[in-house]
């Protein structure tokens, strides 16, 4: 036993990939220990409890606003109106920072994702400005029509021609 535990930690050590062997072999050695059932001595520890809570749907537009401005791609970040909208975030503006983003949008004239434009509506909805609710759902069926495909969260598809996206 000794030696099997050696070897696994000189290769753990060695392994460029150490923490994911490490969570690997620990996972099993987790579940026997700590997931004990049955015996009424033991108790419980329910150590991945928050595997099984709900996921909260119905979020703020500031919360809403900064998970797109996280998951934007690299490649906007440094754009006058992701810079803008990230500012307008920190004073707390955010239907400039909306603004902001929807003009991302139209200055680039890139295809960014349904999750993305169904966040700025719905912002804009809890925000009451319908107008600016219509015109996000409108790119959504705009890129449905265009690109007919769904671009994935976090992602965006640029147009080279109308054959090459």
């Amino acid at each position: 036993m000794k030696k099997w535990r050696t070897e696994v930690i000189e290769l753990l050590q060695s392994s460029t990939l150490a923490l994911n062997w490490a969570f690997v072999l620990l996972i099993p050695l987790l579940h026997k220990y700590l997931f004990v059932s049955g015996n009424s001595k033991r108790q419980t520890v329910k150590l991945f409890n928050f595997i099984k809570r709900q996921l909260k749907t119905d979020f703020s537009p500031e919360q809403t606003i900064r998970r797109l401005v996280d998951y934007m791609p690299e490649f906007y970040r440094t754009h006058r109106q992701f810079i803008n909208c990230v500012e307008f975030l920190e004073n707390r503006e955010w239907e400039l920072a909306l603004d902001s983003l929807i003009e991302l949008a139209d200055e680039t004239e890139h295809y960014f994702s349904e999750d993305f434009w169904l966040g700025l509506a719905d912002s804009a909805e809890k925000m009451n400005l319908t107008d600016k609710a219509n015109y996000c759902r409108k790119q959504i069926k705009r890129n449905a029509e265009d690109i007919k495909s769904k671009t994935p969260f976090g992602w965006t598809t640029i147009k080279f021609d109308d054959t090459h996206f």
